[in-house]
């Protein structure tokens, strides 16, 4: 929320207009539907629909990278794509300084993620928790707000975190296709709360190693392939 608490903790937060009183880059990195403006019109991305190019499995759509002035044809638009931004310099610089256990002060914080979270397009409330434990998943939570859909970096942080396990384990539902599921009998599979089914993920352990190529396997006979691989 804009007050930097979670939705479940902030008094801000209403169930009945949830996208209200958001952390900007909410509105910034994600299409909300029946909220957000794209070209003086109304999001929608229900899965029934008809903008809809088969089911919206979430309901939302991709505003980062998404250029709303841009009225050329799509596949030659020749954007510049995100390799890294100084936000995820900041942060991980204070993320490096907390894992090596060096004090974390004010005034690191103040050089770091709350410049990050006080720029003005943003301007979310600073961070002022020093405690390394609370700290690291205050950290976590900002590198998966700021840098979200950026070249796979929560990918890459799930793995080195090591909680990827954890995370990207199990069924996944996407958006609720009704409200009464007991009487629903529509085209798509649902949970008990109505909301559709995406797919069922497995990450096993040995999936934090990347399988050595065989090619590389064949010319060098002291290589050993990676657990779990056959």
């Amino acid at each position: 929320m804009i007050d930097g608490k979670p939705a479940g903790e902030s008094p801000l937060y209403d169930p009945a207009n949830p996208f209200a009183n958001r952390d900007p880059r909410l509105y910034a990195t994600v299409l909300l539907p029946g909220y957000s403006v794209v070209n003086g019109k109304k999001y929608v991305g229900y899965p029934d629909s008809s903008s809809q190019n088969g089911p919206g499995v979430t309901g939302y759509g991709l505003n980062k990278f998404y250029d709303h002035d841009y009225t050329g044809n799509k596949s030659s638009y020749g954007g510049d794509y995100i390799l890294i931004r100084y936000a995820e310099v900041l942060l991980s610089y204070l993320e490096s300084e907390l894992e090596s256990g060096n004090p974390i002060t004010q005034s690191l914080l103040d050089e770091t993620i709350n410049k990050v979270r006080g720029r003005l397009s943003v301007k979310m409330t600073p961070v002022t928790e020093t405690d390394p434990t609370k700290l690291r998943e205050i950290i976590r939570n900002e590198r998966a707000i700021e840098l979200a859909c950026e070249g796979g970096i929560r990918y890459w942080d799930l793995i080195r975190w090591k909680i990827a396990d954890k995370v990207l384990n199990g069924k996944f539902y996407g958006m609720q296709v009704t409200d009464n599921p007991s009487n629903y009998h529509g085209k798509y599979i649902i949970n008990e709360n109505g909301n559709m089914f995406i797919q069922e993920r497995i990450f096993h352990d040995w999936n934090y190693l990347w399988p050595i190529p065989q090619s590389e396997l064949d010319v060098n006979p002291n290589l050993v392939q990676n657990p779990g691989y056959n």
